[in-house]
């Protein structure tokens, strides 16, 4: 439906004469559509399958058809109608291989056809925008202006040849700790790379970006591009296009275009020995480079079955090294076991003498108590006793005082003290002769009194006094 759509769209091109039309005039019509329909829908399922990891060639043999017409499409376009200049490309994700692949140095490939832009906004706007996303920027791009063809015109689209090869030249991750996130300039997630177009590998013969590659790599001083790709080139001879003559009469084939043509158109076209070839020998030389790939393709399958039942062998000393190797784990475990219930056994024993002996120390120190416990009783036994006998003699003293209370003394008179005598002149020579007459004498050195004894009282009989003195104030 979309291929319709496509061929209608080129026949209203001619019908309306537009200046696009007289561009592509000389391009078949349904090459034309296969220009426009991949600008829309059809480049997914081709591109799907082209990144496929680990894709082989018979795999991509349902894309090859298309993609031959997409190619002799982009190299019969004008050179107008070839950009070179700086490219963009934005898009939503990033390589999974980013931190590994993509280093300043490193040559990146891009297998299948990319669509990129000749406007720098789309810069801008994706450095606003969130998410995982990844921004492309080539100094040198050369890719195939669809702007008019496409069915999104307004993306100015270029449209670069795979498998296209990019020299990293500078590459960059937005992550949160990038000082422009922090600035809030840019939103994280961001990857951006710039790099340089190298040649590429041609996949069909008679590319224009391929050869305009090629002599700026010799400008460079480059002596040799990427090797050429076995993948497109040269495996469909038959073509679905109009040529030149009967079918039995196009004995040459043009290499440029892919036509079988006839003698008389090479030589009304002028084309050089270099320009075209015998079928026949392009068939014999096509067949030898198949034949050459089969044999290739033995070989290789040789090798892989040699690696298989190496790799089965390995599988085998592997499994045999993992069971000798479990059997000595094995083993060890089980020594390390041993050792351990000998540790286990060892500490019970240690910890079951030691609880032995504390348990002698606890009954000693139990004896002690008791029969310090029987000392104190047998003391306060022998305090009990004590009291009793103090309260008896306190009992007898009390009485013993009562009587003493009770009896009556007479009141003696009054002593005459020094205070009651009157001074008088004594005279010290009569005195010693009084003193004399009793064989005393005055002391030149009267003694005096040097210490004395305290005699305490007990609390019992300090309370039993003061009762008394309470009750017999007079003593």
């Amino acid at each position: 439906m979309e291929i319709e759509e496509c061929l209608k769209f080129v026949d209203e091109q001619k019908i309306k004469d537009t200046e696009l039309f007289r561009q592509l005039a000389h391009i078949p019509t349904q090459r034309v559509a296969t220009g426009r329909a991949w600008t829309k829908n059809c480049c997914y399922p081709i591109t799907t399958l082209l990144r496929k990891t680990g894709r082989s060639l018979v795999e991509t043999m349902p894309a090859q058809p298309y993609m031959k017409n997409l190619f002799g499409f982009l190299h019969a376009l004008p050179r107008e109608l070839i950009f070179e200049g700086e490219i963009y490309r934005a898009e939503t994700g990033a390589r999974s291989n980013w931190d590994e692949k993509i280093r300043v140095g490193n040559v990146v490939e891009y297998y299948e056809p990319r669509s990129f832009s000749t406007d720098a906004k789309v810069l801008q706007q994706f450095m606003q925008q969130q998410g995982v996303r990844t921004v492309t920027v080539i100094k040198n791009g050369k890719g195939y202006v669809l702007k008019d063809l496409s069915f999104y015109q307004s993306e100015n689209e270029v449209l670069t040849e795979g498998i296209m090869r990019v020299r990293i030249t500078k590459c960059e991750k937005f992550d949160d700790s990038h000082p422009l996130v922090r600035a809030k300039q840019v939103e994280p997630g961001l990857h951006y790379m710039e790099g340089v177009q190298l040649e590429g590998v041609e996949l069909l013969s008679g590319s224009p970006i391929r050869k305009m590659e090629r002599e700026e790599a010799l400008a460079n001083g480059e002596e040799k591009g990427a090797d050429r790709s076995r993948i497109f080139v040269n495996f469909h001879i038959e073509m679905k296009m109009p040529g030149e003559g009967a079918p039995a009469e196009r004995m040459y084939w043009v290499k440029a275009t892919n036509e079988f043509v006839t003698a008389q158109y090479i030589l009304d076209q002028e084309l050089a020995k270099g320009d075209y070839e015998k079928v026949v020998d392009a068939a014999k030389r096509i067949r030898g480079e198949i034949t050459d790939l089969a044999d290739l393709a033995k070989a290789r399958e040789f090798e892989l079955l040699s690696s298989l039942e190496d790799n089965k062998r390995n599988t085998m000393e592997l499994n045999e090294s993992k069971k000798e190797f479990c059997a000595q784990v094995h083993g060890e475990y089980r020594r390390l076991e041993a050792v351990l219930q000998q540790w286990r056994d060892g500490l019970l024993e240690q910890a079951q003498h030691a609880y032995n002996d504390r348990s002698k120390e606890l009954i000693a120190q139990r004896e002690k108590l008791m029969q310090a416990k029987d000392k104190q009783l047998q003391a306060i036994k022998a305090s009990e006793q004590a009291l009793d006998q103090d309260d008896q003699a306190i009992i007898l003293i009390r009485t013993a005082l009562g009587d003493l209370g009770a009896s009556t003394c007479t009141k003696a008179e009054p002593v005459p003290t020094f205070m009651s005598l009157q001074p008088k002149q004594v005279s010290l020579d009569g005195l010693q002769k009084s003193l004399r007459a009793m064989e005393l004498k005055l002391a030149d050195d009267p003694v005096r009194l040097t210490g004395y004894t305290e005699v305490k009282m007990s609390e019992d009989d300090v309370r039993t006094w003061r009762g008394h003195q309470a009750k017999h104030p007079h003593l």
